[in-house]
């Protein structure tokens, strides 16, 4: 969708351009005089500044966004961490909550990010994907780890005090995955672009009415096209954090994965 509508951008402000060029040659002479077309020029400027300000904004609210979006990713996969951490110091009673918490972390790699090398052991695998971090039947998962940390019956007061911040810390993991769920959702107003791609439009528009054609100008117009459309470009892939071609990284699951592992004493 990024592509397609990046594409169809630069193709609707040439063809503004382009319209603005033949109107030019119809134009009667006093709609051509140095004062209309200074004044017309005057009022651009000030939409095209309107216009690059709030572009600016939309890539830099997108960009912060992802970057957030990744310190979210990167603090879930530190809980996870310290959670293994927390139940591999409870000792043995809780081996199966550590391999549920490791299919858990293996399955949301696999789901997460299809298109990559999916982890060995087992996991639940499933066929397509759902937008999101990872599909909801996973997070099935982490909650029969948060049932039977619930369900511990420690029997001395060092694995009361363990077991008191594994439920603080599944506690957090949960909310921790909730909030990455909903923000890995794509945010782009498509109504605003297209208002914004009015603008832009309109710009190009007047610019080939007031200017006279040449080849030179064809040229810089082209280039000026495929400049402006990348920003909106970078926008849309940004919303579109694990689906876009600009994703966020499956380095830091992986990081917590490949801590279990060595916990556990796997190659």
């Amino acid at each position: 969708m990024d592509i397609i509508y990046t594409a169809a951008l630069v193709v609707v402000l040439l063809a503004s351009a382009a319209a603005g060029w033949a109107l030019r040659g119809r134009l009667h002479e006093r709609h051509s005089s140095r004062e209309t077309v200074d004044s017309i020029r005057l009022l651009m400027g000030m939409l095209l500044t309107f216009a690059a300000l709030v572009l600016g904004l939309l890539t830099s609210g997108a960009k912060q966004r992802f970057d957030g979006l990744n310190d979210d990713l990167g603090a879930f996969a530190t809980s996870l961490i310290e959670l293994d951490h927390r139940l591999r110091v409870y000792g043995p009673d809780v081996e199966g909550i550590r391999a549920a918490l490791r299919s858990y972390t293996a399955g949301a790699i696999a789901d997460s990010w299809p298109t990559e090398r999916p982890p060995p052991g087992q996991y639940p695998r499933f066929a397509g994907r759902d937008p999101g971090i990872e599909r909801s039947g996973l997070g099935d998962l982490l909650s029969d780890v948060d049932v039977q940390i619930e369900k511990l019956a420690p029997a001395d007061d060092f694995h009361q005090q363990i077991a008191a911040r594994l439920r603080n810390r599944v506690t957090e993991v949960i909310q921790e995955r909730w909030k990455l769920i909903f923000a890995a959702r794509e945010t782009v107003s498509w109504p605003f672009l297209l208002i914004l791609t009015s603008w832009l439009a309109i710009i190009f528009f007047i610019f080939g009415m007031t200017s006279p054609p040449s080849r030179l100008l064809y040229a810089v117009l082209a280039l000026a096209a495929v400049s402006i459309a990348s920003p909106l470009y970078l926008i849309i892939d940004y919303s579109r954090a694990l689906t876009g071609e600009i994703q966020l990284s499956s380095a830091p699951m992986r990081a917590a994965l490949a801590h279990m592992d060595a916990a556990n004493g796997s190659p």
